[in-house]
This record gives C-alpha cells, sequence and structure tokens, in this order.
C-alpha cells in the first residue's frame, strides 16, 4: 500500500517540532547508507545507551518514490543496543530507516487524530480511532477499534490526553490532517513528556 505524500516524512516529523509538538527521540537514516551517517546514527544510539542502558530501540521502515511512500513495512521493535547495528544493517539496505529510543511497552493509548473544518476554515469537530491498553498501545495495532467524533465546541467532556491531542491540532491550525501518536505511560520523546507525536500525514 502507498500514499501520497508533498513532503518527506522526515520533513513532516521537523514540522511537528517547529510547531512545539514532542516528537519521539529519533535518527533518519536513508536507504542505502554508508560510512558516516550509519556511524553517527550507532554513535548517537550509544550516547542514549551510556545514559540508559535498559533503553531499547525500534526502526520503523518505508520507501519513498517521488510523492508516493509505502505504508505496512517493517516495524523492528525492541532491539537491544547491541544487535541495534547489525539490525538497522540490514533492514537499510531495502528501507529507509527511522531508529527511535522510545519503550513501545509503556504506551497506554494510541492512534490517529484529527480536526475537520467547516466551510470558513474553522475547526469542527475532533475525531479520534485509538487503542487503550494496559501494555503497549502502538498506533499500529490492528485492534483500533475505538472511534470517537464529537464537536469541537465540547472539549470539556474530553479526557486526558484527548484534550491535549485537541489542543495541539487546533495550535498547528492543520485541519484535516490526519496526526500519528502515542500516549506513554512515562516520560518519552524529546521533551520527556508522555504524549508523543510520531508524524503527520494527508
Amino acid at each position: 500500500m502507498e500514499i501520497e505524500e508533498i513532503k518527506g516524512k522526515i520533513k513532516r516529523i521537523e514540522e511537528l517540532k517547529d510547531w512545539g509538538l514532542n516528537t519521539p527521540r529519533m535518527f533518519f537514516v536513508e536507504q542505502n547508507s554508508f560510512g558516516k551517517l550509519l556511524t553517527r546514527c550507532i554513535d548517537w544510539a550509544k550516547n542514549i545507551n551510556e545514559e540508559e542502558p535498559n533503553q531499547i530501540f525500534n526502526i520503523r521502515t518505508y520507501r519513498r518514490k517521488g510523492k508516493q511512500e509505502s505504508v505496512q513495512t517493517i516495524h523492528s521493535t525492541d532491539i537491544p543496543f547491541l544487535v541495534l547495528s547489525k539490525t538497522l544493517v540490514e533492514l537499510n539496505r531495502d528501507f529507509n530507516c527511522m531508529v527511535d529510543a522510545e519503550t513501545p511497552d509503556n504506551g497506554r493509548f494510541a492512534g490517529n487524530a484529527y480536526v475537520t473544518s467547516n466551510i470558513s476554515g474553522r475547526p469542527d469537530h475532533i475525531v479520534f480511532e485509538y487503542c487503550r491498553k494496559e501494555i503497549r498501545a502502538m498506533v499500529r495495532d490492528h485492534n483500533k477499534s475505538i472511534s470517537i467524533i464529537l464537536p469541537i465546541e465540547y472539549p470539556i467532556f474530553i479526557e486526558e490526553p484527548f484534550k491535549q491531542i485537541l489542543k495541539d491540532i487546533i495550535k498547528t491550525r492543520m485541519f484535516n490532517t490526519i496526526f500519528e501518536w502515542t500516549w506513554f505511560s512515562k516520560p518519552a520523546g524529546v521533551e520527556r513528556e508522555n504524549l508523543v507525536y510520531w508524524e503527520y500525514r494527508n
């Protein structure tokens, strides 16, 4: 399966940061990278490992051709630092790789959210599709079975983390755009907050 995106995935994640949203601790490695870039990625992971010896790593993969990005490709999780280099080299032969230093088991809520707009361009409804788990809630879970559609004027009835997600999306003014997110039970991401945004997409 492929989706069309005008901007590359890494650019979209950088924009999330620019909008003041918490993004994962991650390092992008373009497909078939050699030498310095791979070394920089492993050095980045090594620094994290020295500070947090128990931190595992994950690698999300995708291919891009023009404006087309593949989805539902390999997502390798729970990689110990000692085998990260080997796993990354193997996957990087075939894919662009997004290496992150987050802990899937700490996920409690995860899914997609978007705010619709009316004909005058003002926010109208908030839509959530998500899963809620005692452990390991992930955006890519196949059991996303909970959906909420609420008029924008009723945010007081929304519990956390949904209330914060609504505020964040309205702040960006990126309406009719899907935001992928996870709420962790422990601080995560570059800002060490519970709510992490993985990317936005059309």
